[in-house]
């Protein structure tokens, strides 16, 4: 995982989301919004494949809705949040050192 540094100078670790790294699914209906839905974690028993998004949960419990090309952003405490690709690359620099050779 790759290191930035914000205009503050906090360094976080931050990569783009792929499939996996969410803490669970926001479930809802068709016709309904994904802001009414059920959170589901990964591990729950009743786990439906419709109408789902892709989320983290928050230390303070805030959910936060995954979109394709967002970042998964890992704070110094160790907590995730998401960022939009847009919002995240006005916001952070990429620390050269910290670039993994392929």
């Amino acid at each position: 995982m790759a290191k930035y540094q914000d205009v503050r100078d906090n360094i976080v670790e931050a990569e783009v989301y792929r499939e996996g790294m969410e803490d669970g699914f926001i479930h809802y209906t068709i016709g309904s919004s994904v802001e009414t839905g059920q959170f589901y974690s990964r591990d729950s028993p009743y786990f439906p494949k419709n109408c789902r998004q892709p989320a983290l949960k928050g230390e303070d419990g805030t959910t936060y809705l995954i979109g394709r090309g967002d970042y998964i952003v890992t704070l110094a405490d160790g907590s995730r949040k998401v960022e939009d690709e847009k919002i995240f690359n006005e916001k952070y620099l990429l620390l050269a050192d910290t670039i993994e050779k392929v």
